[in-house]
């Protein structure tokens, strides 16, 4: 075995030592956190759950079933609802009906993966959010505890963003283009046969939008 062969295993095997260590240490913080929620469970009930969380400060909800037994005062504010209108009700009556099928599926599959999510307030407005899902179960009840931090604003600025460049460019095109009467409307039709490429290449509607 040549020198460089036995300096790849060694680095492999360490890498792999890493990977490990790494990975039983979040399986360690998991089963620690999911302990801590469960102590929270049997001093204060389900409601303590979504509202004694003192190391993290964020806007959490308790479902079961897809219902909302629980939420704290920062996402009752976000979604603008009072706890009598909201509890109960199924989770998925307040994600907008495009994220719908995926709130369901992940649900009932009790996946615990970060997924990003559109919700809507109680006034219909969107809001792009990201949410962390901690499931437990409790004498034999199986809640879910999710974290919902509010991207709105960015999302917002990001599309301004995008409008005002998409807006440049035109204004940018169509100065060019008027300096001779044999070129206008041709960057326009670029684009338009670029997108009709695309569409008969299947590509995703997402970026075709683009």
């Amino acid at each position: 075995m040549d020198k460089q062969t036995n300096l790849r295993l060694v680095n492999d095997r360490f890498s792999d030592t890493d990977e490990n260590f790494i990975q039983n240490e979040k399986n360690i913080y998991a089963d620690e956190l999911h302990e801590f929620i469960k102590n929270i469970f049997r001093r204060g009930g389900v409601e303590s759950m979504a509202n004694s969380m003192p190391f993290i400060i964020g806007a959490f909800v308790v479902t079961v079933d897809g219902k909302i037994v629980a939420a704290n005062d920062d996402f009752l504010k976000l979604v603008d609802y009072d706890k009598s209108e909201i509890y109960g009700q199924e989770a998925i009556s307040i994600v907008c009906p495009g994220d719908q099928k995926m709130v369901a599926s992940r649900i009932k599959e009790n996946n615990p993966n970060r997924y990003r999510l559109r919700l809507l307030n109680k006034h219909s407005k969107i809001l792009y959010t990201t949410v962390s899902p901690i499931i437990l179960t409790i004498d034999g009840v199986v809640y879910r505890l999710a974290e919902f931090v509010d991207n709105t604003s960015i999302v917002e600025l990001k599309n301004e963003q995008i409008t005002a460049l998409r807006n440049t460019a035109k204004a940018l095109g169509s100065t060019i283009e008027k300096r001779d009467p044999y070129t206008v409307g041709h960057m326009c039709r670029t684009g338009l046969i670029a997108v009709e490429i695309a569409r008969m290449l299947v590509r995703r509607q997402n970026l075709l939008d683009r």
